[in-house]
């Protein structure tokens, strides 16, 4: 008798958390933030003499470092780089094979990858050994890819992986981190790192060396690995980020002979400050030479255009501009004389882009790691100062992995500029690729544009060019543009047949979105009106469970055959907003389609505010849906104490759960049917945009949209259990679970009349129109509001027809009130 109650309890609670595992689930934001948490790792500084004696030319120019109680937490944050270049001289021992073979699918053929390194400061020695000098480790990835970037930090374990496409190395490192007054300031980090390297058939060593070394055979196809510790890398970094310093450079090198196996050549990395290094204004002398007279008469501009002249430039460069891709415009292919086949425009083409045609058609332009800061100057004008760095990408990079690079080479141009609102120029000075302080590569003149009238011929949301500041120079200039991404607005196909003359092939009818200035404010007001209305529900919501509460307490009617995966069902809702980032209720239509707008939206102190309360709520009504099912089990297991035979009168969730699976199993199918037999193909799919990881994230979405309307089907359970318990008095309040039905009736209609959320992302003109069931379009929230209706007068229905039916002995069990129960003391039977 004492197991049965324990184990009912063990059912509930294990149907809760499966339900918290449930919204966990069906939450992407919560999967797009979440990082594996790195187990703890002990930090052992046991080469610090071997350290000394290997850097000895790189400590010589130690300071001695000034008191600083921030400097751990500075050297973690600016000393760390993420995807930065590496080249590797040509000597004859290469760090890494490379499989090529994926690569003849890419549009530039079997050359078409990437060489990145990332290095991460882990941990900062708190022991000084001495005045200058400061222990760390640090841990590098550094690899070749065709797609993949390196930016998450590895485990802490030394590795090498080789797959069709990508070869990556992880190499821990222990050194020290000196300050040095050379070169106008410095920080310098000297390391010694252990790898597992990889070597082919022809460095093997033998069986007797294998042994020694720890060689180790590679699985599948993975090249055999050895453990190597003498790996030096020294890395240098300007104390200062301004436009002709702030680079970042370094070598690795291999400490053994090179006879030995495990010798590679040297490697040469360079990247530049980031986000965490203060950018310091000061290019004026530059400037001048390229902006002077201010503005700079661009003849690009046309007079009847008007340009973009207000104060507040730096949201305008955020929006428009920052980690944004512009197109070169092959209109100025032909313009100018440029003699140098490898250069386009100031950029210094190498590998692989050498061997294209060098017409702006291959490539596009990257702007990254944009500041501004904003003024007035003597004449009390609005000016702004802006920084950014300008990257060519070739058509074959994958652009989200090259906007994520930070190498610097003969494809950069790292720029400084001013714009007075006066005037509606951004001109900027631009010096390519590393620079040193003598400016002698600084010899380019950028100018931007923000048009703000929009015609037929004028389409652009942002264009400028780049010229030679030198007029001898026979640098061919550049024109670049951004438009605004296109939607599909419709797809008119033929329906006739292919042999009909009359036949056409699909079209794609396209528009742009227009931005105006008031379109921040109207979000902010969209999304104040959206929260507080959740706040309404939720308090809809709290009210309908504790009146079901209180009738459970004050009524005799046969609580125990209310469905738990009824109750647990709208918890779902509850539960995202308190373990992820996840919008409760309006889920499927959040501001995921304007992700800058919403993270500047979320530093609002009223979003705060009301997120603490939505929060606050949810964790209330949570609560109180756990009461209301601990309540249900408690009558179960009272009942229980009546003896066997009302034991076996008990009511079974097992059937209930799989009925209502395979019904939303069911549903799920004939929906995703019906949508792929309506679905029309407005532009052939790209072979590079599908395979089966795409197909893969396809279905995944349309799962997830279809998990996020569950709870509006909450009632099914309910239904189910009434037809196989047989219909048990009236257990549901009806004010519970029509206010609850209400509630999901009035998400839908809401859903239904507010203006769509417009989608800034688009793949290339690919697009798959598949309106005509999508159950989060007006049409699937009519749908769905009707049968969430038709579910709640179901019940209805089932509790008006059939009130009390059964045995004089079940009405005398169940008429038995729950306060009587807690009174009664089970005692055990005494045979």
């Amino acid at each position: 008798m004492g197991t049965l109650p324990v184990m009912l309890h063990l059912r509930s609670l294990s149907m809760l958390w499966l339900l918290v595992f449930f919204s966990f689930a069906t939450s992407f934001t919560a999967f797009e933030n979440w990082d594996d948490d790195i187990p703890s790792v002990v930090y052992t500084y046991n080469r610090f003499a071997e350290i000394q004696e290997k850097c000895g030319s790189v400590l010589s120019s130690a300071s001695e470092l000034k008191p600083d109680d921030n400097r751990s937490s500075r050297i973690k944050e600016e000393l760390s780089f993420v995807n930065g270049d590496w080249e590797q001289d040509s000597g004859g021992a290469p760090l890494m094979p490379f499989d090529d073979k994926e690569m003849h699918r890419s549009p530039a053929g079997p050359g078409s990858f990437l060489k990145l390194a990332s290095f991460w400061v882990v941990d900062v020695d708190p022991v000084r050994r001495t005045r200058n000098m400061v222990s760390l480790s640090g841990i590098m990835e550094i690899g070749v890819t065709a797609r993949q970037p390196f930016s998450y930090r590895p485990g802490w374990s030394p590795k090498f992986r080789k797959d069709p496409g990508l070869s990556s190395m992880t190499i821990l490192f222990e050194g020290v981190y000196i300050e040095s007054e050379e070169n106008g300031g410095e920080w310098l980090i000297c390391l010694l790192g252990t790898s597992m390297m990889p070597r082919t058939n022809q460095f093997l060593p033998s069986w007797e060396l294998a042994d020694m070394y720890g060689y180790k055979f590679g699985e599948h196809h993975q090249p055999p690995l050895i453990q190597d510790d003498q790996i030096m890398l020294v890395l240098r970094y300007n104390r200062t980020f301004s436009l002709t310093t702030g680079n970042i450079t370094g070598e690795m090198k291999s400490l053994h002979e090179k006879s030995d196996f495990k010798y590679f050549d040297g490697v040469h990395l360079s990247s530049h400050l980031g986000l965490h290094s203060k950018y310091q204004f000061g290019a004026e002398e530059l400037l001048s030479k390229a902006c002077s007279p201010y503005p700079y008469q661009d003849s690009l501009v046309d007079e009847e255009v008007i340009l973009f002249k207000d104060d507040n430039i730096c949201d305008t460069l955020h929006r428009y501009v920052s980690r944004g891709m512009f197109d070169i415009m092959p209109s100025w292919k032909s313009v100018g004389s440029n003699d140098d086949a490898n250069k386009l425009g100031p950029f210094i083409l190498n590998g692989t882009a050498k061997d294209m045609d060098s017409g702006s058609n291959y490539f596009r332009l990257n702007v990254q790691n944009l500041r501004c800061s904003q003024g007035i100057d003597e004449n009390n004008s609005n000016y702004a100062r802006v920084f950014a760095l300008f990257r060519v990408i070739q058509s074959w990079e994958d652009e989200y992995t090259s906007a994520d690079r930070t190498g610097l080479s003969g494809l950069t141009l790292s720029a400084e500029g001013i714009w007075r609102s006066s005037e509606g120029q951004l001109c900027m000075v631009g010096c390519l690729g590393v620079v040193e302080t003598s400016s002698q590569r600084c010899n380019s003149r950028i100018c931007l544009h923000f048009p703000l009238t929009f015609s037929i011929t004028q389409g652009t949301t942002v264009f400028g060019t780049i010229t030679s500041i030198s007029d001898t120079d026979s640098q061919t200039p550049l024109w670049f543009e951004k438009k605004t991404p296109p939607d599909h607005i419709t797809s008119p196909n033929s329906k006739r047949s292919k042999e009909d003359p009359l036949y056409f092939n699909p079209v794609s009818l396209k528009a742009n979105q227009i931005h105006y200035d008031k379109q921040l404010t109207n979000m902010v007001l969209r999304k104040t009106f959206e929260d507080i209305l959740r706040v309404l529900l939720l308090i809809i919501a709290i009210v309908c469970t504790g009146s079901q509460l209180q009738y459970i307490n004050h009524c005799i009617d046969p609580f125990s055959y209310i469905s738990l995966v009824m109750i647990y069902i709208p918890a779902v809702d509850y539960i995202s907003p308190l373990i992820s980032n996840g919008e409760i209720f309006f889920k499927w239509k959040s501001f995921h389609a304007h992700r800058n707008q919403s993270y500047e939206m979320m530093n609002y102190d009223r979003f705060r505010f009301l997120g603490y309360v939505i929060k606050v709520l949810s964790l209330y009504a949570l609560w109180l849906t756990s009461n209301l099912g601990k309540k249900v089990s408690a009558t179960r297991v009272r009942q229980m104490g009546h003896g066997l035979k009302q034991q076996s009168r008990l009511p079974n969730e097992k059937k209930i759960v799989l009925i209502t699976c395979a019904v939303h199993v069911f549903g799920f199918l004939v929906t995703h049917v019906i949508r792929e037999m309506n679905a029309v193909e407005t532009v052939p799919a790209p072979d590079k945009f599908v395979n089966e990881r795409s197909k893969l994230l396809e279905w995944l979405k349309e799962l997830d949209a279809y998990l996020l309307l569950v709870p509006d089907f909450f009632l099914l359970p309910q239904i189910v259990g009434n037809v196989l318990w047989g219909n048990k008095g009236k257990p549901l309040r009806k004010f519970y679970y029509m206010g609850l039905t209400c509630l999901r009736f009035l998400l839908h209609i809401y859903d239904y009349v507010r203006d769509p959320v417009l989608l800034e992302n688009y793949y290339g003109g690919f697009d798959r129109q598949k309106k005509s069931l999508d159950l989060n379009s007006k049409f699937g929230n009519i749908a769905v509001a009707v049968i969430a209706i038709l579910l709640a007068m179901t019940v209805y229905k089932q509790q008006k027809s059939n009130p009390r039916e059964g045995t004089a002995e079940e009405h005398n069990d169940d008429a038995l009130k729950p306060e009587l129960y807690q009174k009664i003391k089970i005692l055990p039977l005494v045979n």
